[in-house]
C-alpha cells in the first residue's frame, strides 16, 4: 500500500501520497491549503516530544518510523503569515488491552492527538484502515472492499437479518458490550465504530478438511449437504429444506452460529431460546418451519448429527491493540466526520477541536448508531423519509465513565437500585435481569420480559438503553419501549451538561421524564445538550404493609421486531390492609403528540381508591384529560386516534385486573387469561410440525425429498446472486433512480447541478437520452420528462451514475424537481373508493385493448394466462337439464368484501448488471421473464434481440415482482452501458424499490347470493373492483384471473361475475403469487360464511353442501371429475376433517370461549380449487452429455427459490437412469433458451421438467444400443461419442389443450386462532393443510412451497398493510413500517400432508402445481379470527349478526370489530 502522510493546518487536514522530498511536499501543501507555509513541518515522536522537520532526510526518517509502526505520518504546518510556533501534543502510542488501557492523558488546554487509523479483524485477518469513510457501513465494507458478498443487504435498516455477522470486541472486559460473541446487523454498524472488533462472516465458517483454514469463494459439489468443510449450522439448514431462494440464508446461519458461540461450554440452548434468538431474521419463501426445525437440532448435544464446531471466534493470537486514540475519521470529499473518545478528558478536547456548534456543524453523540442508520429517517420533522447521517458523529460508547456493568446496589438509605452505565446494551441488561434469583414481585423479570420486545436480538445486542431513550428525546414521535418502563419505576439518570465551545460542565441527575422534556435549547451562545452517563433504577421492595405491582404492556403490528403502536408501563403500590392504592406511576408511549405521557391526573384519581368499576371509570375519564394535556392523541393515518386511546385504556384495564388479583384474591378464570402474556416470543411454545408424504419409487429420484442442489452454497454464502455481480465487474459504474415525490402533477424541470457536485458523480440518464418514441413495453416511458404530468409518486425521472453505490444514491437524492403549482381542483386518487366516486375506471373495450396491447407488445404470454382465460365477465343460467331441482323458495344475502394491496418484499431488491460487448449487451438480472426483459431492452435501445443476452442464475425471491418490474432497471442500466461503454450495476435501495414497484392489487368485491333453507346456492352474483394503479397492463391479467377463479369449489346454478378496473395515482400494480385469486376465492367464501351466519349453520357444512358434484360443469366449461379433470376435493375434505379432529376441537374452542372473557378462539376450515392450463406455457430445455458421462441441463425457466433446477435435474436423472450427482443445471440465458414464457403461475417447473423429459428421451434413443452393449453409463457414452453420435438434444414443451384448464390442484386447511379482544392481537395456534399435488415432483420442496405460500398469505390477511396519504405517498415502506410475518407469527403447530396415491392423470410424471394454490387456504385463519370476534361480540352482548371484516384484518381492525367500549370494561364481582 502507498504510504500517505497527512498535514494539518489550523485543524484542517490534507492527505498526500508519499512525497519524494520536503520541498515537494511543502509546494503541494501550499497549493492545497491555498497559502504560503513556513519551510518546515513538525510531528510528535514516539515519546510525545515535538520534532521539527526541516530537510528531506529528516522527513524520510520520520516516514520510515511511521511505516514500521503501521500508521500514517502526521505533520503540522504553520502559515507564513503567522509567527513561529510549535505544535504541542502528547502523541504517545498506547496499548489498549482487555484489562484496561495505559492511554496517556493530555494536559488541559492542549490539542488532542487524533489517530485516523482503524484496526479490526475479519475472519481472523487484521485490517488497518487509514481514515475510513464515516458514511460507510460494515456491510458495505465487507461487500465492496473485501468482496465478501455472502453478507447480504436487503433492507439496509436492520429489519430483516440478511446482513447478520458475528462480532466480538477484543478489548472488552467482562460486563462490556462485545465481551462475548454477539450477532450484529452489519448494515447498521458504522465501519468507523469497528475499532478493536473481530468479525466473523458467513465465509469464515467454512473450513478445509486438511488444515482448518478458512476458505473463501470455494465451490461445492452440486449435491453437497454433507461435511466437505461446511459448518454444521450450514449443513442442517441446507439438508432440512430451510433454503428456498436462499438470499436470507447466510443471515440465519450467522444468527444461529452466534447463539452457539455465545453459549460456549454452557448447556445447549433450548428450542425456545433458539426461536427467541432468531427474532431479527426474516424469510419470505419458506414459511420458517424448515428453518426452525433445522436449528432445533442444536438444542441437544446428543448424537453425531448435532455437533457444533466452534471456530473459537477466529482472532489474532494477541489481544494487544496498538492504536493512537482518540480517533478521528473524516471523509476528504464531504463534510462527514467521526470521532471516538475513551475518556471525558478526551471528549472535552474533541469538543474544543470541533469548535462552535453552528447549524449542522454540531456533534451528534452516538453509541451503537442503530437508530441513526436504521430508523431516524422515518421521524424527520417534515415527515419526509430520507436517510441522513449527522455531519459530526462522536462515538461515546467507549467512554470509561459510561461502561459500568449492571449491578444491584444498596444505598445508605436502604434503597435497592439497579445501576448501569449508559453504554450498557439492552441485551446485556436483559441478561443481567434474567440472572437475578431474588426478585420480589417479579419487578426485574417483568422489566426483562418487556425489554425483550424492543427491536430484535441483533439490535438489542449492541444498542444501548440510553440510546433508545435519547432517540425519543430527539424525535418525540419515536415510541420508546425503554423510556416508559424506566420512568414508571422512577428511574433517574446522571447526565453531563455540554455546551458549544465550552468544556463539559457539571453532572446532574434527571428523571427520565424530565430528560425527555428538556429538549436542546438554541440561543446565541450555542446549543445546550446533555449526555446520559448512567442509570439509577429503584427496585421497589414489598413490605408487610405495601405491595408493589409493576406491569408493562405493548401492542404492535407484529409479534416481534415491531415498534409499539401504544405501550403502557405502570407501577402501583397497594396498602395490604386497606386494599387501596397509595402511589401510582402511569406512563404511556405512542399515545400523545408530545411523546412520553405521564398520566398525572389518572395517577391522582387512583390514589386512595379501591380497584372497582367506579374507580376504573374515574381513571378512564382522568386519562382523557391527561391526553388533552399531552397535546392530544397522535394524528397518524396508519393508526386511528380511537384505536390508540382504546389501547391505552385496555392497558390500564389490565393493570386494574392485576390490582384486583392482588387485593381481592385470585382472578376468576373468566378474567385470568387477560393478564397472561400474549403474542410475545417468550409466551410461544416451540414450533411443532409434521410433514407427511408418500414417495413413488417408480419415478425416483423424482417424488423423493431431495434438498435443493445448491442449498449448501446459499447456506454457506458461496451462491452468487444478481446483487453480488458487481464483485467481478471491474471498472463498473453504479446507478440509482431519481423518482417523483409528487403525484398527478406537471413536471417543469429537473435540476441536476446539485447532483453533479457530489463527489463520485459521473453522469445522469434522462428522457432525452432515450430515442424518440421508444418506450418500455405497454407504452410505459422509461423516464418522465419536463412537461409531462407525472402520474404517481415513485415514477422514474432519471438514472444517476456514480463511481460507488453510495455516490450514485447520494447524487440521486440531490436532483431537484421543479413542479407546476398545485391545482386545488386536481385530485390525487389513491384507493378504489375514491376512484369509484370519480368514475376513474376503464371501460370493457379499454380493458380488452390494454390486454391485447400487452400481448402484442410482449410477443409472448407474459404469465400463465391463456387467451381462453382472458375474460373479465362470465355469466350462466340454469337453463340446462343438469340444473333441475333448483329450490323455489329462496333467501338472499349481499355484502362487500374489501381487500388491500400487498408488497412483494422479496429479500433481494431489483438488480441488474449490464455489460457492453463488442456487438451487444450482457445483462445479469433478477428476473422471472428474461425474454420479456430482452425484448423490452432491445426495443428501447433500437437494437436486435440477438444483441441482448439476459442471464439468470438464481434470484433472491420474486413472487411475481420480477415478471415486468425488473425491466425498467434493466433498461436503464443497458442504456447507460451502451452510452458510456462501461459495465453498469444497480440494485434498488429498499425504500426506493417499494416506492417504485407495485404489488398485489387492492380488490373490493360486491356479492349477492340466493340460497334455500339448508344453505344450498341458487345463484351467486359478484362484481369485482380492482385498483390497477396508473397503468393497468399487469392488472388486466390479474383481474382476469380473479374472475376465472371466482367460483372456487362451489356450484351455483346461476352464476355471474363482472369486473371493473380502475386507474389511480399510485404505482403500477403487478402480479403477486396467486394474483387476483386469493381475493376472489376469499370473497366467494365470505358469501358462504354470510349464508351460514344467516341460517345459523356451521360454516363448513354450508361449504360442503355447495361443493361441485361429478359431472357438473364450471362456468369455464370444465367437467368436474372427468378423465382429465380429476376431483379429489371431497376426499380431501373428509380426510382432513377427521385427521385434524375438527369436531372435537370445535367443541374445545366453544368451551374455551365460555370460560374466557378477553381471550377468544376460532376454528375454521376452507377449501381451494386452483385451475392450471398447459396452454399458458412454452419452455425449451437443452441436455448435453459429456465424454465422462456428466450431464449439463439448460432450460428457459428461472430459479427463484421454487427448486426448479433441482426438479429438472431429478427428471434428467430419472429419465436417463443415472445418479443425480452426475447432473448439473446451467444458468438460464436467452441465448441458450429463447422465447420461453415467464416463470410464474406455478406451472413453469412442470413445463421445464417436461422439456427435460423430452430431450432426455431423445438421448435415450440415441444411446439405446450402446447401453445394451456396455456395462456402465460412462462406457456407453464413450462408445456413442466414438461413433460420432450427437449427445446434445432439445426438448420443447408447448402443449395445448381444448379446455379452459388441463387440471386443478386441490387442498383444504383447518386453522385455529386465539384473539386478544382488548388489543386485536392474534396467535395462530394450529394449522393443518392437506394438498393434492398428484405425484409430487419433490416432496421436500413441494411441502416447502405449501408452507411458504400459506405464510405469505397470512401476512396478506393480517399484518401487511399498504396505505397512502392524500398526496399519493405510500406510508408503509421499508422493514420498519411494512411487516411481513416473522418466525413468531407462524402457527405454533404447522402440519402439512400431501394426499397419497392420486397421481394426476395428465400431469408431468403425475404431478400438480404447488406454489400458488396454498395461498387461498390461509383464508381459514382469517375466518377463524372472525369467528373469535363473533364469540367476543356474543359475550359482550353485541349479538352474532354477520359483519364485514376487511383484509388485512390488522390488530386495529380486529379490535374495532369486537365492539369493545368503555362500558365493556368491568371488574369481577
Amino acid at each position: 500500500a502507498t504510504m500517505h502522510v497527512k498535514v494539518e493546518l489550523r485543524g484542517e487536514i490534507r492527505y498526500f501520497a508519499r512525497p519524494s522530498s520536503l520541498n515537494a511536499l511543502l509546494e503541494d501543501a501550499q497549493k492545497r491549503f491555498g497559502e504560503a507555509l513556513h519551510p518546515w513541518l513538525e510531528h510528535p515522536d514516539c515519546d510525545g516530544d515535538i520534532v521539527r522537520i526541516s530537510n528531506t532526510e529528516e522527513l524520510l526518517i520520520a516516514m520510515g518510523i511511521s511505516e514500521q509502526r503501521g500508521i500514517p505520518l502526521r505533520l503540522a504546518a504553520a502559515s507564513a503569515s503567522e509567527g513561529d510556533w510549535q505544535l504541542v501534543d502528547s502523541g504517545a502510542v498506547f496499548s489498549h488491552t482487555a484489562h484496561g488501557s495505559n492511554r496517556p492523558q493530555c494536559d488541559e488546554g492542549k490539542a488532542p492527538h487524533l489517530s485516523s487509523n482503524l484496526i479490526f479483524w475479519v475472519n481472523g485477518k487484521q485490517h488497518s484502515l487509514e481514515n475510513p469513510d464515516p458514511a460507510k457501513t460494515l456491510a458495505e465494507f465487507l461487500r465492496e472492499d473485501l468482496h465478501l458478498t455472502g453478507t447480504k443487504i436487503a433492507c439496509g435498516e436492520g429489519g430483516c437479518g440478511c446482513c447478520t455477522v458475528m462480532g466480538t470486541r477484543m478489548t472488552a472486559i467482562e460486563g462490556e458490550v462485545g465481551a462475548h460473541p454477539i450477532a450484529l446487523n452489519s448494515c447498521l454498524r458504522p465501519l468507523c465504530a469497528m475499532h478493536g472488533w473481530s468479525v466473523v462472516t458467513i465465509e469464515g465458517l467454512k473450513k478445509s478438511a486438511s488444515d482448518g483454514s478458512a476458505i473463501f469463494g470455494s465451490s461445492a459439489s452440486a449435491n453437497c449437504c454433507k461435511d466437505d468443510g461446511y459448518h454444521a449450522v450450514q449443513q442442517k439448514l441446507a439438508a432440512g429444506n430451510g433454503v428456498q431462494c436462499g438470499f436470507c440464508s447466510p443471515g440465519w446461519v450467522m444468527a444461529m452460529y452466534s447463539l452457539l458461540e455465545k453459549r460456549g461450554d454452557q448447556a445447549p440452548p433450548s428450542k425456545t431460546d433458539i426461536e427467541q434468538h432468531l427474532d431479527g431474521n426474516l424469510c419470505r419463501c419458506t414459511g420458517y418451519r424448515p428453518i426452525l426445525q433445522a436449528f432445533h437440532a442444536f438444542s441437544t448435544r446428543d448424537g453425531p448429527d448435532h455437533w457444533h464446531r466452534s471456530l473459537c471466534n477466529p482472532q489474532p493470537s494477541t489481544l494487544t491493540l496498538a492504536a493512537r486514540g482518540p480517533l478521528h475519521f473524516a471523509n476528504q470529499t464531504s463534510t462527514l466526520e467521526w470521532y471516538c473518545v475513551f475518556t471525558l478528558k478526551e471528549l472535552e478536547q474533541v469538543l474544543k477541536h470541533i469548535g462552535p456548534w453552528i447549524g449542522s456543524h454540531r456533534p451528534y453523540f452516538v453509541g451503537a448508531s442503530t437508530g441513526v442508520r436504521g430508523i431516524l429517517k422515518y421521524y424527520e420533522p417534515d415527515g419526509v423519509i430520507r436517510r441522513t447521517i449527522p455531519a459530526i458523529s462522536v462515538d461515546v460508547s467507549q467512554l470509561a465513565e459510561l461502561k459500568s456493568a449492571p449491578a444491584i446496589v444498596q444505598t445508605p438509605a436502604g434503597r435497592t437500585l439497579l445501576k448501569a452505565g449508559a453504554s450498557v446494551s439492552i441485551g446485556m441488561l436483559i441478561d443481567f435481569l434474567e440472572a437475578q434469583k431474588t426478585d420480589q414481585g417479579n419487578i426485574l423479570g417483568t422489566l426483562a420480559a418487556h425489554l425483550c420486545r424492543v427491536a430484535s436480538t441483533p439490535v438489542r445486542n449492541i444498542g444501548s438503553w440510553s440510546g433508545n431513550i435519547a432517540l425519543t428525546r430527539a424525535r418525540p414521535l419515536f415510541v420508546s419501549d425503554v423510556a416508559p418502563a424506566f420512568a414508571a419505576l422512577g428511574a433517574s439518570m446522571t447526565v453531563l451538561d455540554l455546551q458549544s465551545g465550552k468544556r463539559p460542565s457539571h453532572q446532574k441527575t434527571l428523571s427520565v421524564e424530565d430528560y425527555l422534556l428538556t429538549h436542546p435549547a438554541q440561543d446565541v451562545g450555542g446549543i445546550n445538550e446533555v449526555m446520559i452517563m448512567d442509570l439509577n433504577l429503584p427496585i421497589p421492595q414489598n413490605t408487610p404493609h405495601v405491595t408493589h405491582i409493576f406491569r408493562c404492556f405493548k401492542t404492535a403490528q407484529r409479534h416481534v421486531n415491531s415498534h409499539s403502536i401504544v405501550n403502557g408501563c405502570f407501577l402501583v403500590s397497594v396498602d395490604t390492609s386497606s386494599k387501596t392504592c397509595v402511589s401510582a406511576r402511569l406512563f404511556f408511549g405512542g399515545l400523545c403528540t408530545k411523546g412520553l405521557l405521564q398520566a398525572t391526573v389518572a395517577e391522582e384519581s387512583l390514589l386512595g381508591e379501591l380497584a372497582n368499576n367506579q374507580t376504573l371509570r374515574k381513571v378512564f375519564r382522568a386519562l382523557e384529560t391527561d391526553v388533552v394535556k399531552g397535546g392530544g392523541v397522535i394524528i397518524d393515518p396508519k393508526h386511528s386516534a380511537a384505536y390508540r386511546l382504546a389501547l391505552a385504556k385496555a392497558h390500564l384495564y389490565r393493570l386494574f385486573l392485576e390490582i384486583w388479583d392482588c387485593t381481592k384474591g385470585p382472578l376468576p378464570k373468566e378474567f385470568a387469561s387477560a393478564v397472561q402474556p400474549f403474542a410475545t416470543a417468550a409466551s410461544r411454545p416451540p414450533l411443532a410440525a409434521k410433514q407427511s408424504f408418500q414417495v413413488d419409487k417408480s419415478v425416483t429420484p423424482l417424488s423423493e425429498n431431495v434438498p435443493k442442489l445448491t442449498a449448501i452454497q446459499s447456506a454457506s454464502g458461496e451462491a452468487v446472486y444478481p446483487s453480488d455481480r458487481f464483485s467481478n465487474a471491474a471498472g463498473c459504474l453504479y446507478g440509482a433512480f431519481v423518482v417523483s415525490n409528487r403525484a398527478n402533477r406537471k413536471l417543469l424541470a429537473l435540476d441536476v447541478v446539485p447532483a453533479s457536485k457530489v463527489p463520485g458523480y459521473v453522469d445522469v440518464m434522462m428522457a432525452s437520452d432515450v430515442r424518440r418514441g421508444k418506450t418500455l413495453q405497454h407504452d410505459e416511458p422509461l423516464f418522465f420528462s419536463s412537461g409531462d404530468i407525472v402520474p404517481c409518486q415513485g415514477a422514474r425521472l432519471a438514472f444517476v451514475l456514480g463511481r460507488t453505490p453510495s455516490a450514485a444514491q447520494e447524487a440521486a437524492s440531490k436532483v431537484e424537481m421543479v413542479w407546476a403549482r398545485e391545482d386545488p381542483q386536481t385530485l390525487v386518487l389513491t384507493n378504489i373508493k375514491d376512484a369509484r366516486q370519480n368514475s376513474a375506471f376503464l371501460g370493457p373495450q379499454e380493458v380488452q385493448d390494454a390486454l391485447q396491447h400487452a400481448q402484442n407488445a410482449g410477443g409472448l404470454d407474459r404469465r400463465g394466462l391463456a387467451r381462453s382465460r382472458r375474460t373479465f365477465s362470465v355469466e350462466r343460467h340454469c337453463d340446462q337439464p343438469e340444473f333441475e331441482g333448483i329450490p323455489k323458495t329462496e333467501q338472499s344475502v349481499s355484502g362487500t368484501f374489501a381487500s388491500g394491496g400487498q408488497s412483494h418484499f422479496y429479500m433481494e431488491p431489483q438488480t441488474t448488471l449490464a455489460t457492453p460487448s463488442e456487438d451487444g449487451l450482457e445483462l445479469w438480472t433478477g428476473d422471472q421473464d428474461p425474454a420479456y426483459t430482452q425484448k423490452s431492452v432491445s426495443e428501447l435501445l433500437g437494437i436486435q434481440a440477438n444483441q441482448v443476452n439476459v442471464k439468470v442464475r438464481r434470484v433472491g425471491g420474486a413472487f411475481g415482482g420480477k415478471l415486468t418490474q425488473q425491466a425498467p432497471l434493466a433498461a436503464a442500466c443497458a442504456l447507460s452501458a451502451l452510452k458510456l461503454q462501461k459495465p453498469i450495476f444497480a440494485v434498488n435501495e429498499r425504500l426506493a424499490d417499494m416506492t417504485m414497484t407495485g404489488g398485489r392489487e387492492p380488490i373490493t368485491v360486491d356479492y349477492s347470493a340466493a340460497h334455500d333453507a339448508q344453505g344450498k346456492l341458487a345463484s351467486l352474483n359478484m362484481q369485482i373492483h380492482c385498483d390497477g394503479g396508473w397503468l393497468s397492463y399487469d392488472a388486466t391479467g390479474d383481474l382476469a384471473m380473479a374472475v376465472s377463479f371466482s367460483d372456487n369449489v362451489f356450484y351455483a346454478p346461476n352464476f355471474k361475475c363482472n369486473s371493473v378496473l380502475y386507474k389511480t395515482h399510485t404505482h403500477v400494480r403487478t402480479s403477486q403469487r396467486a394474483p387476483g385469486v386469493v381475493q376472489s376465492v376469499t370473497a366467494t367464501q365470505v358469501a358462504m360464511e354470510h349464508i351460514s351466519r344467516n341460517l345459523g349453520l356451521p360454516f363448513e357444512t354450508v361449504q360442503k353442501l355447495n361443493f361441485y358434484k361429478p359431472g357438473q360443469i364450471t362456468p369455464w366449461g370444465d367437467v368436474i371429475a372427468s378423465k382429465s379433470f380429476n376431483w379429489t376435493l371431497p376426499s380431501i375434505w373428509d380426510k382432513l376433517h377427521q385427521d385434524a379432529a375438527f369436531d372435537e376441537r370445535s367443541k374445545a374452542v366453544k368451551g374455551f370461549n365460555a370460560c374466557n372473557r378477553w381471550r377468544k378462539r376460532g376454528i375454521a376450515m376452507t377449501p381451494v380449487k386452483y385451475g392450471m392450463s398447459y396452454n399458458d406455457y412454452q419452455s425449451l430445455a437443452v441436455v448435453n452429455i459429456y465424454a465422462d458421462g456428466s450431464v449439463l441441463v439448460a432450460h428457459g425457466g428461472c430459479e427463484i427459490g421454487q427448486g426448479m433446477h433441482t426438479k429438472a435435474a431429478q427428471a434428467a436423472a430419472h429419465v436417463l437412469g443415472i445418479d443425480l450427482s452426475r447432473i448439473r443445471v446451467d444458468d438460464t440465458e436467452t441465448s441458450k433458451a429463447p422465447n420461453n414464457t415467464c416463470t410464474g403461475g406455478s406451472g413453469t417447473s412442470e413445463n421445464v421438467v417436461n422439456a427435460v423429459h423430452l430431450a432426455c428421451e431423445t438421448l435415450n434413443g440415441r444411446l439405446a444400443k450402446y447401453r445394451k452393449e456396455k456395462p456402465t453409463w460412462e462406457l456407453a457414452v464413450g462408445a456413442a461419442i466414438g461413433d460420432k453420435v450427437c449427445l446434445s438434444a432439445e426438448g420443447w414443451s408447448a402443449e395445448t389443450t381444448p379446455t379452459q384448464y388441463a387440471y386443478a390442484t386441490y387442498g383444504a386447511a383447518v386453522s385455529e386462532v386465539e384473539l386478544d379482544v382488548l388489543t386485536g392481537e392474534i396467535e395462530i395456534l394450529r394449522v393443518d393443510v392437506l394438498m393434492d399435488l398428484g405425484r409430487q415432483l419433490n416432496a421436500g420442496i413441494d411441502i416447502g412451497q405449501v408452507e411458504g405460500g400459506f405464510v405469505i398469505a397470512l401476512g396478506y390477511f393480517f399484518s401487511e398493510q399498504v396505505l397512502w396519504d392524500k398526496d399519493g405517498r405510500q406510508l408503509n415502506i421499508g422493514s420498519w413500517e411494512y411487516k411481513i410475518p416473522s418466525s413468531c407469527d407462524v402457527p405454533q403447530e404447522f402440519n402439512v400432508e400431501l394426499l397419497p396415491g392420486v397421481p394426476n392423470p395428465i400431469g408431468r410424471f403425475g404431478s400438480k402445481a404447488s406454489a400458488e394454490p396454498p395461498l387461498s387456504l390461509a383464508a381459514s385463519a382469517y375466518f377463524a379470527a372472525k369467528f373469535a370476534v363473533y364469540a367476543s361480540r356474543e359475550h359482550l352482548g353485541r349479538g352474532a349478526a354477520f359483519f364485514e371484516l376487511p383484509v388485512p384484518c390488522t390488530v386495529e381492525e380486529l379490535q374495532r370489530a369486537c365492539l369493545v367500549d368503555d362500558e365493556s370494561f368491568d371488574l369481577p364481582g
